[in-house]
């Protein structure tokens, strides 16, 4: 492999999320993830995660909100597209395999456990902006990019 060769990890990325959140933040040295970091450097590895808004009117009504979720304000003078009902609380949930499996898991902590296990680049890709063309999903860009110091793609 060469130097400048990535290897791109989608839904094997949220498998190895979950399970760094259960072990409270232990790595295994096993995960997709951290054998080519380990191998190829942190400059191999690209993951690429896919999600989906899912909006709230309170915080109450997102469970698990310690864990696994990082609620996100939505402000229309930023930029953002409100929610149904002008919704201003979401967050985005993974999904995998296609958009056709959603996960408990939320962008944001998947890009930080990402992260710690040694990927280079995020890629961040919103299944509720596909063929809108209006843009990104500029809330869930700038959760991330306050969570991680990766590049995000």
């Amino acid at each position: 492999m060469h130097s400048n060769t990535n290897v791109r990890i989608c839904s094997d990325s949220v498998h190895a999320a979950e399970s760094y959140k259960q072990s409270g933040g232990t790595k295994t040295g096993t995960t997709s993830i951290e054998t080519i970091s380990q191998m190829y450097g942190v400059q191999a590895v690209l993951v690429s995660i896919n999600s989906k808004c899912i909006y709230a009117i309170t915080k109450a009504e997102i469970s698990d909100l310690s864990e696994n979720h990082v609620i996100v304000e939505l402000d229309s003078l930023n930029g953002d597209q409100l929610g149904p009902n002008d919704t201003i609380l979401d967050w985005h949930q993974c999904t995998i395999k296609g958009e056709r499996e959603a996960h408990n898991i939320c962008t944001v902590t998947v890009a930080k456990a990402v992260e710690a296990l040694g990927a280079g680049e995020f890629m961040l890709k919103c299944v509720d902006m596909d063929g809108k063309c209006n843009g990104f999903v500029h809330a869930l860009m700038r959760a991330v990019s306050n969570a991680i110091k990766i590049p995000i793609i």
